[in-house]
């Protein structure tokens, strides 16, 4: 986070390992922070604008749109620097992790918040507005989804996907490295998820999109998508693991959270309603990791 007397900047990483161990999802929420936090663009360039020009003013459009501009290429930089600094520690296994990172900055004088997504996997990140839905805001069902999970039923990511494994429609049977399947179980037969296999290394994922993972299937990206919004005071953000979301929708976290007295607490009724709806549902065990965010402008 940044506070220059000129501006605020904060920024919130989750990242969720899958595999043997979590140490991609370490690496990676390390690496992310640390490229936010220690970017000299946001100082040289973001946060350095005279707020007294008037092409900076809260009035102007500019100064969202120079943010959009330095936190799509803060943000790329630092993905591209987790997914190095992964394959270098674990060239070859088969772990990995998405990666979720939120940007918030705010000029002097400006009522909204700037808000960047970038994201990797299905790790999904929501903003839940204080009064329902003022600013203009889709809330439809009572929250913003600032991230869609990258999963093979999300149409872009499929078309993509599609095109890839057509790419491979000559290779021989056992050699593709992109193949839409669905997982069957060895002992009972139920068929699971579609999943992304690449049948050259035996390694299968959920997700379209990862950090590590370099055994994954060749349309498998490691490079983030982006959005940007506006947020204001009082507004909740929520990022949470997919250990969450397959249990919950958007409207079930965001009920949960208005309800919340505090962060923290909201954070942890979220975590106990997804942990009771995977028991009471006979879902496997997941990880789940919960964070919540109240936007507060006196934040130091």
């Amino acid at each position: 986070m940044a506070n220059n007397g000129r501006g605020l900047l904060y920024s919130f990483v989750l990242c969720d390992g899958h595999g043997r161990h979590a140490a991609v999802a370490d690496i990676a929420s390390a690496e992310i922070s640390g490229a936010l936090a220690g970017d000299k663009r946001w100082h040289s360039d973001y946060l350095s604008r005279d707020p007294s020009d008037k092409d900076n003013s809260p009035e102007s459009s500019a100064p969202a749109a120079f943010f959009r501009e330095c936190a799509a290429a803060v943000l790329g930089d630092a993905f591209a620097r987790a997914q190095a600094a992964s394959l270098a520690r674990f060239p070859s296994h088969r772990i990995g992790s998405t990666a979720t990172a939120l940007v918030l900055a705010r000029s002097p004088g400006a009522f909204a918040w700037q808000v960047a997504a970038a994201w990797v996997g299905d790790s999904r990140a929501i903003l839940v507005p204080k009064d329902g839905g003022g600013g203009g805001l889709d809330v439809g069902d009572g929250a913003v989804a600032l991230t869609e999970d990258h999963r093979t039923d999300l149409p872009r990511e499929r078309e993509r996907v599609l095109k890839v494994q057509a790419a491979e429609k000559d290779a021989p049977r056992g050699k593709r490295k992109t193949v839409l399947a669905r997982r069957v179980c060895d002992k009972t037969g139920m068929v699971g998820p579609e999943v992304l296999y690449n049948e050259a290394t035996g390694v299968s994922l959920m997700v379209t999109r990862t950090i590590g993972d370099p055994l994954r299937a060749e349309a498998v990206l490691a490079e983030p998508e982006l959005g940007f919004f506006e947020a204001r005071d009082g507004d909740w953000l929520v990022l949470a693991s997919d250990g969450v979301w397959d249990v919950m929708s958007n409207k079930d976290v965001a009920d949960v959270v208005r309800k919340g007295k505090d962060p923290t607490r909201a954070a942890v009724q979220v975590a106990t309603a997804a942990k009771q709806r995977r028991l009471y549902g006979a879902l496997a065990p997941d990880d789940i990791s919960v964070y919540v965010i109240e936007i507060n402008s006196s934040w130091k």
